[in-house]
């Protein structure tokens, strides 16, 4: 298992793991507030990879103030 900051190029996955997760845990309408965020906010965004898949992702974000985290679009492959 490798643990890596997201790159451009996952960015199909991952939206391919959000749409294994939907409706389930997930609504329809999140798939573009995903893509927002991975354009706008995923600084400390990462997959999870098993023999060179990604099977996971998922960050976190700290408040302006660096006090505060919270877990940001954890998905995983359900189907793994």
């Amino acid at each position: 298992m490798i643990i890596r900051k997201h790159k451009e190029s996952d960015r199909t996955k991952i939206i391919d793991l959000l749409r294994l997760n939907t409706p389930e845990y997930f609504s329809p309408d999140e798939e573009c507030d995903l893509i927002y965020y991975l354009d706008n906010y995923a600084d400390n965004y990462y997959v999870v990879e098993v023999d060179n898949v990604i099977v996971g992702c998922g960050g976190f974000n700290l408040s302006d103030d660096g006090e505060t985290g919270r877990i940001s679009w954890d998905i995983f492959d359900t189907q793994k």
